[in-house]
């Protein structure tokens, strides 16, 4: 597919024309002179030269415009043919269309070789013809999903610092907003000035995403489609407002409905969606149910100062019943013919949003200004009703449109160029792939959710499985601005290779292996307890026999006090009773010592006596008194000196004591 990148350059140089200061039928006027010299026409009608242009540069160009841009040439008109001149010439640079042809095949190249990298193996020219339309689908529809879209998205990201790189996808989203302009239908053939009176309805997303409840990106997008409406009706004719900005009673019961959620949650501290990012920011630094009612209040004062209101309306009136395109025919078709994973029900719901701006608008849906009113989504099950056959006929203005759609015609009337600040934001093509990713991981981290509720309700997991499981989508749910070069593989990881049920089963292996482990901790646990209460109780034992211990010693102390006491009392009477005895014992020796000595003294004068009576003679009495005497006194001298020392030492002790 060759003609892709081609076809890529030629918007890209669309781009660079218009914002030269050509008008949209010159830009065309220039294509058109291409496809003449190109094929060499002199002849051709209106509609031939419609089909040739759009088939060249894979244009959808209708046929009114392609005839107001050949009025720009000079060329002869003979009977509903337009006839060409020798003199016409090329007022376009091919050598810019050959340039960006040249980067717009070196981008595409470095594409094949990152996903063959990517996918570890070489692309057939078939996969390689898949993938060049895939991208510029990816490029001109941000509501594409293709079977290459993720790699894509990685593929921008990862690129996202190269200069070059990022401007020449620019110029592409740039010239895409010109060609845009170009396929409108004729009454916005001349930019600078928007006169069709809109009424858009808002959904709930993106009430959402203006207010910044769903990140910066989507905030600073959408808050740059509210600056070209406010432009728009600031040059109104009269200070009447062309364009206005509803949400219906039905979205401001969802709006209720929200909040009111969120009051549960807070009250019965319940775990939040992870992928809910709104309902995040709105719990997030709440203290009571009073902070979330005026978190509540504060959303809807946003709304009014931007001059988004809700508008009441009875869609069952028999007046609106009347453009009623509802039946259970309808409902079934588009069960059975839209591709998303909602239930019917949901569908269903969808379908009515669609029907209702039917009613709105009569059933005039041809151009948008017989149309008047559009719901503007984010919501690709109701893009997707929008296109059903009971909603939209070729011709039609669709009822339900994205952010884009309106953005780039707002851009273009508004005569905007692509200097400093007056491009879209939407232009930003890596803007794009970090919305895209952020809304993969979204719609993944949404699924896992529900399904972990309905197995933890079904008792399949318990509370830590629910924990492990929702704080890991915590970790990859976040905010398209959060998306880096850095990031990008953690968010392609989880959307390519996370599986809930294989998580479930690893998580139960760990789980089982946990409780080994906790059977051989607890057996170890029960031993150290074992010990410890071994120890413990020795301890009591050992503190006890210390208590017995220091009790022994302290009756022991109290006995030997008491028995000191004693033994003072009995020494005492022991002291003296000896003294008694002592006193006595010296008493009585006192009375031997005089008897004794009496004794003695009447046995020596005995002695003499009888000596001198019958031995001895008188004349010599003297002499031998003494002698005997003397004699005597030898004779008795020891025992009685040793009955004196005796009698002298217990005196001496009798007197100490």
């Amino acid at each position: 597919m060759d003609y892709m990148h081609e076809n890529f350059a030629a918007i890209a140089v669309m781009g660079e024309l218009y914002d030269s200061g050509k008008d949209v039928y010159d830009v065309l006027a220039a294509y058109l002179k291409i496809v003449i010299q190109s094929e060499n026409l002199k002849r051709f009608t209106s509609t031939e030269i419609t089909e040739r242009i759009n088939k060249t540069n894979s244009f959808r160009v209708s046929e009114s415009i392609v005839k107001t841009s050949l009025k720009r040439l000079s060329l002869n008109r003979d009977s509903g043919y337009y006839e060409v001149n020798d003199d016409i010439s090329n007022v376009l640079d091919t050598s810019k269309l050959e340039e960006h042809t040249t980067q717009n095949k070196i981008v595409l190249d470095k594409l094949f070789v990152f996903i063959s990298k990517d996918n570890n193996e070489l692309l057939s020219a078939e996969e390689k013809s898949v993938i060049e339309e895939q991208f510029y689908k990816y490029i001109c529809n941000p509501e594409y999903d293709g079977s290459y879209t993720l790699q894509i998205s990685k593929f921008l990201m990862e690129n996202s610092l190269d200069d070059n790189f990022h401007e020449a996808l620019t110029r592409i989203k740039e010239g895409l907003l010109v060609y845009e302009g170009i396929c409108f239908s004729p009454e916005f053939g001349n930019s600078g000035k928007w006169d069709i009176p809109l009424d858009i309805y808002l959904e709930l997303e993106v009430l959402f995403y203006i207010l910044g409840f769903n990140g910066d990106i989507h905030k600073e997008i959408y808050g740059q489609l509210i600056d070209y409406i406010d432009e728009i009706n600031k040059s109104a004719p009269n200070g009447k407002k062309l364009i206005n900005l509803f949400y219906t009673s039905e979205v401001k019961s969802e709006i209720e409905s929200y909040f009111t959620t969120a009051e549960n949650i807070f009250e019965k501290n319940e775990v939040v969606d992870p992928s809910k990012i709104a309902m995040i920011n709105i719990l997030d630094a709440v203290n009571s149910k009073h902070d979330i009612q005026i978190k509540k209040v504060n959303f809807y004062n946003s709304l009014t100062r931007k001059g988004i209101v809700e508008r009441e309306i009875d869609f069952y009136s028999e007046e609106n019943m009347k453009y009623n395109k509802i039946s259970g025919d309808v409902y079934q078709y588009n069960c059975e013919n839209i591709n998303t994973e909602r239930d019917s029900e949901y569908i269903q719901r969808c379908s009515d949003k669609i029907n209702q701006i039917n009613i709105l608008r009569k059933d005039k849906n041809g151009s948008l200004k017989e149309a008047k009113s559009i719901l503007l989504t984010a919501n690709s099950t109701i893009l997707k009703c929008a296109y059903m056959p009971f909603a939209f006929s070729n011709g039609d203005t669709p009822k339900a449109v994205n952010l884009d759609y309106l953005i780039s015609r707002f851009w273009f009337k508004l005569g905007k160029g692509f200097g400093k600040g007056e491009a879209p934001k939407s232009v930003d093509i890596i803007s794009r792939a970090q919305m895209i990713i952020s809304s993969m991981t979204t719609a993944k981290v949404s699924k896992a959710y529900e399904d972990i509720k309905l197995k933890y309700k079904d008792g399949e997991i318990n509370d830590d499985t629910v924990a492990s499981i929702l704080f890991e989508l915590r970790k990859v749910q976040t905010n398209p601005e959060d998306i880096t070069p850095e990031r990008i593989d953690e968010q392609i990881a989880f959307l390519t290779d996370y599986d809930l049920n294989e998580k479930l089963e690893n998580i139960k292996k760990e789980q089982l292996a946990r409780i080994k482990d906790k059977d051989t901790i607890k057996e170890l646990e029960s031993k150290i307890d074992e010990i410890n209460r071994d120890r413990f109780l020795e301890k009591q034992k050992g503190e006890e026999r210390e208590k017995q211990f220091e009790n022994q010693i302290a009756e022991l102390k109290n006995i030997n006090k008491e028995t000191r006491d004693s033994n003072t009392e009995i020494l005492e009477k022991y002291n003296s009773l000896v003294n008694k005895l002592l006193k006595t014992k010296f008493c009585f020796y006192k009375t031997l010592r005089v008897i004794i000595f009496c004794i003695s003294v009447s046995l020596v004068a005995l002695i003499i006596f009888l000596l001198c009576k019958f031995v001895i003679k008188i004349e010599n009495s003297i002499s031998g008194i003494i002698s005997i005497v003397l004699s005597l006194f030898s004779l008795l001298l020891p025992p009685v000196k040793k009955l004196w020392r005796k009698y002298i030492k217990n005196y001496k002790f009798v007197s100490n004591n």
